[in-house]
């Protein structure tokens, strides 16, 4: 039993998080998201602590798996929810508390600072494909430190990108908060990601069906 203790305590946490995000936005989704994800590591942690040596890795695998297909197949492809650091930048301009917001808090912030950054390594959807791939080590080693700052550059670029759609459309943010809740999506194109029909450039965002506002609000971009 005291093996599973950093498995319960992981559950413990993620459920309290999720009865507490349930109860401050009033929206179901948040219980059923972080319960799942803190069960789903909870699962892989549990394998991990008892598993023999040699088959210990496949408790991180479970883990990754549970949590990957979730985050790429259930919020990417299905729900259509932009988890990435774009989709962070769009919602903070919006003043919206939800989507990849809340991602990133729990997981490229406070997970990371709890949890090390092992954390990437259990609960991340890109750390699931490339373990996944074929190709286990680099045969040239660590990139250089000139080729790191492609990070950097990858992070002001898409910084500016968002600033420059933001900052160029022509809808006011009083129209988006119009609805006194969060979009349920912000992205491009229609319900499909698709560009509405002969309107190239159209900024889409889906508001709440219960808004009084069109639910696809078109922000023009010139």
């Amino acid at each position: 039993m005291r093996q599973l203790r950093p498995a319960l305590i992981i559950s413990l946490l993620f459920w309290f998080i999720a009865v507490l995000f349930w109860k401050l936005k009033g929206n179901i989704f948040f219980l059923f998201n972080f319960g799942y994800i803190g069960t789903a590591v909870a699962v892989g942690l549990g394998a991990y602590s008892l598993l023999p040596r040699q088959k210990k890795p496949q408790g991180r695998r479970i883990a990754q798996l549970l949590v990957g297909l979730y985050m790429l197949g259930f919020l990417g492809f299905i729900a259509k929810e932009n988890m990435q650091i774009e989709g962070f930048f769009f919602y903070l301009l919006a003043g919206f508390f939800a989507g990849s917001v809340i991602h990133y808090l729990v997981a490229k912030i406070f997970g990371p600072m709890i949890f090390g950054r092992g954390w990437c390594g259990w609960a991340c959807w890109t750390a699931m494909v490339l373990d996944f791939l074929p190709f286990k080590k680099s045969k040239a080693g660590r990139p250089s430190a000139s080729w790191e700052k492609l990070r950097v550059v990858h992070f002001v670029l898409s910084l500016l990108l968002v600033l420059a759609l933001w900052f160029l459309q022509s809808a006011p943010r009083s129209i988006l908060l119009a609805c006194g809740r969060e979009p349920l999506l912000l992205r491009f194109g229609d319900s499909h990601g698709i560009p509405a029909e002969g309107q190239p450039g159209i900024l889409q965002i889906p508001m709440p069906h219960h808004c009084d506002t069109q639910d696809h609000l078109p922000l023009l971009l010139t």
